[in-house]
């Protein structure tokens, strides 16, 4: 076969095949002779038709299933001399020529060619992973904030910092009432009722647990409240508004004991004793900081690899990828309670966001691919089935029907791909050279991270 390949930037390529007559003939023959065996032709018998008849009756079908293995034959050629990944075929096209060749021509998207950067001996960095006494603590106040108790304080108590304040509340501007119909978000800030407030300076607008102060059940007041120009809401920044506010309760929050009693409660029976609940926290605690560490190695031995190779990325697939990081923010920021117009605004924002990160991920799965390549990782049909049967366990389906969802959708290859990712991932970090850093610890940044998030 002559072979002629061009290729261009962004990973696209165009691809010529010139197949010998020899070639063509032979593939000729051979599928006439299954069209003759097969084919029904009416007042004949299977396989007794004359074949001028069957070749006559069936030129468009022997034609199509010769172009389709000529094309077939001419990508494998390819791919074994040239050395080429090929990821699609944007465009083909089997012309017959005069001298009984035929040339094949495509529009191909290639994967990337670039030298592999050294990936061995990774250089990581990780905090200690060191569980003690205090960070048990820490969990554990976490546990009694969540099963907290909220209790009526005494008649006649004040409002003070650190309590919860029960209200109604409305606010207007210049003595006009604020639309909030279109806005939900908006509509928390200005008109409530029965809120509970935590009596904090951080807390709900600025300024407002202030006017509340020394204020008690059953009183109605009114105050002017100045939004700040950097307050999120930004149709509220810059703007006086005055409230009205009605004080229903005044109550706090009685942080429970660690006693068997309230274990046993709090976990409907699962966990019978405080001793038995703090085991298990220590247990699960050192599960959550070997998960944190074990993503801290993958974040920085991806960002090292990152930044030891440059290369051409197919823009077809970064602009999915794109697309998929889009998608996953507005859902993650609907959920969070965002309204639609605040997502409009930070359009253009949240696309170049998704853009670096689109652009990230197909620049690693491109790093990992030849790395599992360079070093013989394979992925067999049992560890997809065993992936598969886990997805369909998690969404309560059988494995046969997830499997068959995957396969009308075209992702049960992506399946095989994330493991392989994987599987080059972890011969990475395996190789990694690691040191520990015994001024930082593992639970503290994973309880900062929380925090921020």
């Amino acid at each position: 076969m002559n072979i002629n390949l061009q290729t261009g930037e962004n990973c696209q390529a165009t691809l010529s095949v010139e197949i010998p007559a020899d070639v063509v003939t032979s593939q000729r023959e051979d599928i006439a002779k299954n069209f003759l065996k097969h084919a029904r032709v009416p007042g004949f018998r299977p396989g007794k038709a004359p074949r001028k008849l069957v070749e006559k009756r069936f030129e468009s079908g022997i034609r199509e299933e010769l172009e389709k293995r000529l094309s077939s034959s001419a990508f494998d050629e390819v791919k074994k001399k040239e050395d080429l990944h090929i990821l699609s075929v944007k465009s083909q096209q089997a012309t017959p020529n005069v001298d009984d060749t035929y040339t094949i021509s495509a529009e191909l998207l290639v994967a990337p060619s670039f030298e592999l950067p050294d990936y061995n001996g990774v250089p990581i960095t990780l905090p200690k992973g060191e569980l003690n006494d205090e960070h048990l603590e820490k969990f554990i106040d976490r546990w009694k904030e969540q099963n907290a108790d909220y209790e009526d304080e005494p008649e006649g108590t004040a409002l003070a910092m650190g309590q919860y304040a029960v209200v109604d509340y409305k606010a207007t501007n210049d003595g006009e009432p604020i639309d909030t119909e279109d806005s939900p978000m908006l509509k928390q800030y200005l008109e409530r009722e029965n809120a509970w407030i935590l009596m904090d300076e951080e807390s709900f607008l600025p300024g407002f647990c202030g006017e509340l102060l020394d204020h008690k059940a059953d009183e109605e007041i009114s105050f002017k409240l100045a939004i700040p120009a950097d307050f999120p809401e930004e149709t509220l920044q810059d703007q006086e508004l005055t409230f009205t506010v009605k004080i229903i309760k005044v109550m706090r929050k009685a942080l429970p004991e660690l006693t068997d009693e309230k274990v046993a409660e709090s976990t409907r029976g699962q966990v019978k004793t405080a001793d038995e609940f703090k085991k298990l926290t220590g247990e699960r605690l050192t599960q959550q900081m070997e998960g944190y560490l074990d993503n801290l190695k993958s974040q920085q031995a991806l960002e090292h690899l990152h930044g030891l190779v440059e290369f051409d990325l197919p823009e077809d697939m970064v602009t999915q990828e794109t697309q998929n990081h889009v998608n996953r923010i507005f859902n993650d920021s609907q959920q969070r309670g965002v309204d639609q117009d605040t997502l409009v605004e930070k359009q253009t924002e949240i696309v170049d966001a998704a853009g670096q990160m689109g652009r990230r991920d197909v620049k690693t799965k491109f790093i990992m691919n030849q790395i599992a390549t360079a070093e013989g990782l394979k992925v067999n049909d049992q560890e997809v089935i065993q992936r598969v049967s886990a997805m369909a366990a998690s969404a309560k389906m059988s494995p046969k029907k997830a499997i068959r969802i995957l396969k009308e959708n075209g992702q049960l290859h992506n399946i095989a791909e994330e493991i392989l990712f994987g599987k080059a991932l972890d011969f990475v970090k395996e190789k990694a050279s690691v040191n520990v850093d015994e001024a930082q610890n593992a639970i503290d940044a994973m309880l900062e991270a929380d925090q921020q998030s």
